[in-house]
């Protein structure tokens, strides 16, 4: 799992994810998983959020105004220390937001308090996501709400962050994983005491192309092919597809 950290030294999306949450701007992913969420039959009346790659918990706003009330806590976990730095500044005077500066690869002591789990654009970059399901069934966490890629095969990629100059140096290049997961596997780690739907991901296109505009001049050296681009109705990164669903998960008998 080596080389895959590409967070920490990624100091442009830093400020990118900063001026959203300082912009207020509502991302399609966000609006997405909260109306998914929002008509889950067995949604807790007292809400408790753990939001892995939360950034500086860009998200929140947004799921305080839909849940109002019922959001009791919100946790967002993140590995990139300026993130934390930025959401617990923003957020420092509201008493239902903390955060965690720490890795979901890492055994975790998720609060009991927890019941759902959500992940927005995280699941993909990890070398593999059976340490976050571990962590999950591990806690009291009944309702998972993740954006992943999802096809027919499971496609285990790694693209090179940066230009390359030597190649010789790519065994030891630093890269962004950007895995493709198949519905089964997913079921496989869950297990069948856990309900699993899967639904369209909403993006807007001609915002997204605005988007990677907007970015491109911040490494025009590899023309910041990391950021996702529309090639018609479909989603591609650099060359790379990216079969963006939504998948909802909720345990059994919770």
């Amino acid at each position: 799992m080596t080389n895959w950290n590409y967070f920490d030294d990624d100091h442009h999306y830093v400020d990118v994810l900063h001026n959203r949450l300082k912009q207020g701007i509502l991302m399609d992913s966000c609006s997405t998983l909260a109306r998914l969420l929002l008509d889950q039959p067995n949604l807790p009346s007292s809400i408790h959020i753990l939001d892995i790659g939360s950034g500086p918990g860009h998200y929140y706003p947004h799921f305080r105004r839909i849940f109002d009330t019922s959001l009791d806590s919100y946790t967002g976990l993140d590995l990139v220390e300026a993130n934390i730095t930025n959401g617990c500044q923003f957020f420092s005077g509201d008493p239902t937001v903390s955060f965690i500066h720490g890795d979901i690869l890492e055994p975790l002591a998720i609060s009991p308090l927890v019941n759902i789990a959500l992940s927005a654009n995280t699941l993909p970059h990890l070398p593999s996501i059976e340490p976050v399901v571990s962590n999950i069934l591990k806690s009291n966490i009944s309702i998972c709400a993740f954006r992943m890629l999802i096809g027919s095969d499971i496609v285990i990629s790694k693209k090179l962050v940066g230009s390359a100059t030597g190649f010789e140096s790519l065994s030891t290049a630093v890269y962004q994983h950007n895995n493709i997961y198949s519905l089964d596997y997913i079921k496989s780690l869950f297990g069948p005491s856990w309900r699993i739907s899967v639904h369209q991901d909403f993006q807007d296109l001609d915002r997204l192309e605005k988007h990677q505009q907007d970015v491109a001049y911040a490494s025009a050296a590899d023309s910041y092919s990391r950021v996702s681009r529309p090639v018609g109705n479909l989603v591609f990164k650099g060359d790379l597809y990216m079969p963006w669903k939504i998948l909802l998960l909720s345990k059994e008998n919770a």
